[in-house]
């Protein structure tokens, strides 16, 4: 993940758009950046280089070339004849849309 944040890694005109994996897809160039990453993998004592890491995670926290989704949505019909249906449960068991099956019933 660090080093697809790389300008290196940016596909640019410059390079006809081909960029060594990972790619920076976001083609996000900040010199910045560049050196924090370079400077994780040069550091290796621990403490140094969680110090680095923690300079990268606020640059990106501040800058946020990057950006996780987090909202997913995942819609499922149920015949409106089923009872006990609820709507999923994902932190306890995942994504499936069954997870309490076993309390329907079909009201008739």
């Amino acid at each position: 993940m660090l080093w697809s944040l790389h300008s290196s890694r940016a596909r640019l005109p410059e390079n006809g758009f081909q960029a060594p994996a990972p790619p920076n897809f976001g083609r996000y160039v900040n010199a910045e950046l560049d050196g924090l990453v370079a400077g994780y993998f040069r550091t290796i004592p621990v403490p140094e280089r969680i110090s680095v890491l923690g300079r990268i995670i606020r640059h990106v926290a501040e800058q946020l070339p990057v950006m996780g989704t987090y909202y997913s949505p995942a819609p499922d019909a149920f015949a409106n004849r089923l009872v006990n249906v609820s709507p999923r449960n994902v932190g306890l068991t995942g994504t499936n849309p069954a997870w309490n099956a076993h309390e329907w019933d079909v009201r008739s």
